[in-house]
């Protein structure tokens, strides 16, 4: 990979009157989409490139990916491929498309190697009914056995009543697909603030994977909080309930 980008926006929304004397614009649906290029292996790594499309995988993008660091994940739709170049130059290629759910801005929980333990614990925050969990996994190498992870919360940093919120699932070697992102607690408040992962592998083998969790919640957007639009029922992002135009 030599260059890559994600681009975050939100679709414009006309919001002119007849008193106005300039276009105004409120913000709308909120969009997401990537690009990345780098250098392939013709004939070997472009097969994967080539047949996925329209794949549906995650993506995670940190700085430098330790623990603690700030993570954007989404799960991502490749919807463009492209290869190629000069006589002389290396083989490049080119991946672009969008994404099948909210770009998630969250925390680095593990990234390297574990033969079973707890991450870190981190002071997140507490979670509201508006918003829901979500976790991102992706692993890069694994032993001859089976990884679980889980996402656990408490009210202290010693996760001394530490309770179970949402559990990846279950990863063995077998498996062609090295990454998920799972959704939990959705319209659940948690009041706990602490939070980190525990990860559990049969016959103390060694896995190497990283690991992110953040929050997503519905945006207020700027168009009176309007989230979905069926006609005449529209529904509140503060209330979540359907109005009813009559």
């Amino acid at each position: 990979m030599i260059d890559g980008s994600i681009d975050y926006g939100s679709e414009p929304q006309d919001d002119t009157t007849f008193d106005d004397t300039t276009r105004i614009n409120k913000g709308g649906l909120l969009t997401v989409g990537f690009a990345f290029q780098g250098r392939v292996d013709a004939g070997v790594t472009d097969g994967r490139l080539f047949k996925d499309i329209p794949g549906n995988h995650p993506i995670t993008v940190s700085d430098d990916g330790a623990a603690g660091d700030i993570a954007h994940f989404f799960q991502s739709m490749q919807l463009e491929y492209s290869d190629g170049g000069a006589v002389g130059e290396m083989h490049s290629f080119n991946i672009a498309g969008a994404t099948t759910n909210p770009l998630i801005r969250g925390t680095v929980m593990h990234n390297g190697a574990d033969t079973g333990s707890s991450s870190t614990g981190r002071q997140l925050g507490a979670k509201s009914s508006a918003q829901t969990l979500y976790g991102v996994l992706h692993v890069v190498t694994s032993g001859a056995t089976t990884l679980d992870i889980d996402i656990e919360s408490d009210d202290n940093s010693g996760f001394t009543s530490a309770t179970t919120r949402a559990s990846f699932t279950q990863y063995v070697q077998a498996l062609t697909d090295s990454a998920q992102i799972i959704t939990a607690l959705k319209d659940t408040e948690v009041t706990d603030d602490w939070w980190r992962i525990t990860s559990t592998i049969g016959s103390s083998a060694s896995y190497s994977y990283m690991c992110a969790v953040g929050f997503d919640e519905l945006p207020t957007l700027g168009f009176g909080k309007l989230l979905v639009s069926n006609g005449d029922n529209f529904l509140d992002s503060a209330s979540k309930q359907v109005y009813v135009k009559v």
